[in-house]
């Protein structure tokens, strides 16, 4: 996949071990140890991240996801 793309974990939360690959990375990524076998990569999309929990048929309240630090790679 052609950068920038986000590659994160596929058993943490939704911003839990997020990572950026941008343009810029010239290497292979060299993964943590804790980034585990089956990860998720998915395009990047620019913007404000929000997020809700649905409990049976009913949506709770949006959150904002904020990132103070996200790691670009």
């Amino acid at each position: 996949m052609a950068p920038p793309y986000v590659v994160k974990p596929n058993n943490e939360g939704s911003s839990v071990g997020v990572y950026l690959v941008d343009a810029k990375t010239t290497a292979r990524p060299s993964w943590t140890p804790t980034m585990p076998a089956e990860v998720m990569v998915e395009a990047f999309a620019p913007g404000r991240e929000l997020t809700t929990t649905v409990m049976g048929d009913r949506a709770l309240t949006v959150t904002d996801i904020i990132y103070h630090r996200l790691v670009r790679l």
